[in-house]
């Protein structure tokens, strides 16, 4: 199975895809309201945002963002539907995203329905802009409402420009706890490990790696020595279960913790 040619009908016959609601329950979940809500936010950031229905089987709400329309129009995206983003991946990752889509779908189904709007999974992807270049993009999504079964009907994802790494990572993360989990592909299974609390002086190092300083430039800046911010970073690895800082602060940044 495959989500080539922009099908997703495999991954749509899913159960926990196919949500059991009617015309009604729009009313009641007073949708337009909360895209109001998402189109005042999203002037405020270079994010793209987007709302998918999985009973409609369409997005209700894609922000005008540049960045993930590749100078199409929001409206243009609404109206070719799931077909609009496919086509944009870069061919040799659609078979991957096909597999962690699907994982990710059945690691849900094992989470009680009263909990599961409180992951979210993330995960990066190539995708080629207007003029075919490879770019590498970051997707997080989380449940923006389920039926009373727990079926997931509309889901809310951010879409943002990743940091250098891998493109074939993906997370999935309690928002409630310390609990996160990574997706491998080769065995198609979920690495379960805790993020560790972050000390201050750690924290203050991502936040300044993340705006580019150097470790001299950290260190002074902390009123520290060059060893202590060097142990900072090697700390961070450990807890993080990175292997740098770039990694470090990718990871950080999605997880919440800077």
């Amino acid at each position: 199975m495959s989500i080539n040619n922009g099908s997703c009908d495999n991954l749509y016959a899913l159960e926990l895809l196919s949500p059991d609601v009617c015309e009604a329950d729009y009313a009641a979940l007073q949708l337009e309201a909360r895209i109001h809500t998402l189109k005042i936010t999203s002037q405020h950031t270079y994010k793209t945002y987007m709302v998918f229905d999985f009973y409609k089987r369409n997005f209700v709400y894609i922000s005008d963002s540049s960045l993930f329309l590749f100078q199409n129009t929001a409206g243009g995206g609404m109206n070719e539907g799931i077909a609009f983003y496919e086509k944009r991946i870069v061919d040799t990752e659609k078979a991957f995203l096909y597999r962690l889509y699907r994982s990710a779908v059945h690691f849900i189904q094992r989470v009680p329905p009263e909990e599961r709007s409180n992951y979210a999974l993330s995960y990066n992807v190539n995708v080629l802009d207007s003029q075919n270049r490879k770019i590498l993009l970051n997707n997080k999504i989380s449940s923006l409402a389920t039926t009373p079964t727990g079926q997931l009907w509309l889901v809310f994802c951010t879409v943002s420009l990743a940091l250098p790494q891998k493109s074939r990572i993906a997370i999935i993360q309690n928002s409630t706890t310390e609990q996160a989990w990574e997706y491998n592909d080769d065995s198609d299974t979920w690495r379960k490990f805790t993020i560790s609390e972050l000390s201050e002086c750690e924290r203050l190092t991502l936040h300044l790696a993340r705006q580019g300083y150097s470790v001299s430039e950290i260190a002074e800046r902390l009123c520290r020595s060059v060893d202590a911010i060097k142990k900072y970073r090697k700390d961070l690895f450990t807890k993080l279960k990175v292997s740098n800082i770039t990694e470090a602060v990718a990871l950080a940044v999605d997880m919440r913790l800077v």
